[in-house]
């Protein structure tokens, strides 16, 4: 894509790449970051460099009347039209092919005998830029350019990272035209988006937050990346203004996201330090006192028991009653009790670890005969993998959970760790 609305150019240019000083921006008629302005009171030519894309055309902008510009060019690039001008603009466009870090040249001759040459460096100046002039990202502009409210929050947050999916990405997810772009794009777009810069060298694997609020699933495994299981087919653009832009051959879906909660350590029934009780939603450890007045968050609870051993399991089972009620702690009257479900997976602790994304965590779970019908999962031990399924009036939502570590005495007095996957 060559072409986009300009606005959008500009909601991402901060400051620009030259310093103005008799003109504004409206009096440049082509975007880009280069504008200089010739004064015949002092006979100064006010400059810097300038950074622009493979494509790109940008002007300089001559206000004096009395003094008449020439620019001649040298490298990969070109003036557009005429290369003398009193009041005007001298436009010049970037080779397409010029590669990125090349430079060029623009040299200006006045008829007062001021001379001055400007570098132009090949790259992108602004993550519009990236979108602007790189091939193949008109959907991506288009769905951002619509959306304000994301341009106003990337433009906030800068500098930022953006895993940015190909029209082809697009496409794949049904989405040929701007007209297709689902309801919930600005959603989308946002959680696309990362606040702060990260190259390639510095992602590590693990949940990562984004601007859409909830966390995207990073695996790097070598130099081969996956963001929610998509692999990064381009990274590390870099943009002049400090952006770093991933390329993605597919769109992430934050409803198709999953929730990492890892080390989550829950007491059992006689530890007087850690509570027993979790919300999986939130991530929140409750100690008895809490559960006891907001039983509506409670996911699962863990206990320890004499023929059962580490278990984890629903208020409504009646061993965790029958535990709980005996340290004079007791739960069998919680109001309303939410039916979790569980049944212990043959997934290894290895394969959790791969596993970033809704649809990675559903082939596990219909990968065999698997029904989570079960009110507790007994006899846990470090490395157990189970999957969970919340209750209706929770969400519903499926998620595997995996036994870290065993803390302190086998007995109630004990305590477990637990990584948890859940859909968000």
């Amino acid at each position: 894509m060559k072409k986009i609305l300009y606005s959008f150019l500009w909601l991402f240019t901060v400051g620009g790449f030259l310093f103005l000083t008799s003109c504004d921006d409206t009096e440049n008629p082509v975007p880009g970051a280069s504008v200089i302005s010739v004064s015949s009171t002092d006979k100064t030519i006010d400059n810097d460099a300038v950074v622009a894309a493979p494509g790109e055309t940008f002007g300089i902008d001559v206000s004096s009347g009395d003094e008449e510009v020439t620019a001649l060019t040298n490298g990969a690039i070109s003036v557009n039209g005429a290369n003398t001008a009193t009041n005007g603009t001298i436009e010049f466009t970037v080779d397409t092919e010029a590669a990125l870090g090349s430079t060029a040249e623009i040299n200006l001759s006045t008829t007062g005998g001021l001379t001055e040459q400007i570098t132009v460096t090949v790259g992108y100046a602004t993550l519009v830029d990236v979108v602007t002039f790189a091939d193949g990202f008109s959907l991506l502009a288009a769905a951002l350019t619509d959306n304000q409210a994301v341009l106003d929050a990337l433009t906030a947050e800068a500098p930022v990272t953006v895993f940015a999916p190909t029209d082809d990405a697009f496409r794949n997810a049904g989405i040929n035209t701007a007209d297709d772009l689902p309801d919930n794009i600005a959603q989308i777009l946002s959680y696309h988006a990362v606040g702060d810069a990260v190259l390639s060298s510095a992602l590590t694997t693990g949940a990562v937050e984004t601007l859409e609020g909830s966390n995207i699933q990073v695996v790097v495994d070598g130099d081969n990346i996956t963001v929610d299981g998509i692999p990064v087919a381009v990274p590390d653009i870099q943009t002049e203004d400090g952006n770093v832009v991933h390329v993605i051959e597919s769109v992430l879906d934050p409803s198709a996201s999953i929730t990492n909660s890892t080390a989550v350590l829950l007491g059992g029934q006689g530890n007087s330090t850690e509570g027993s009780f979790y919300n999986a939603i939130d991530n929140d450890v409750l100690r008895f006192s809490e559960a006891s007045t907001s039983s509506d968050e409670v996911d699962f609870l863990y206990y320890w028991g004499a023929t059962n051993e580490h278990s984890i399991a629903a208020l409504d089972d009646s061993g965790a009653q029958s535990v709980f009620s005996a340290v004079q702690a007791d739960i069998s009257g919680f109001t309303p009790q939410p039916e979790t479900r569980f049944v212990s997976v043959a997934t290894t602790s290895e394969d959790f670890d791969g596993i970033v994304s809704q649809n990675d965590l559903e082939a596990v779970l219909t990968g065999g005969d698997i029904t989570i019908n079960q009110t507790s999962v007994t006899g846990l031990a470090v490395g157990d993998v189970f999957a969970i399924e919340l209750d209706e009036d929770r969400g519903g939502s499926l998620g595997l959970v995996r036994v870290a570590e065993i803390v302190g005495p086998e007995n109630g007095n004990g305590a477990i760790r637990l990584d948890v996957k859940l859909v968000n």
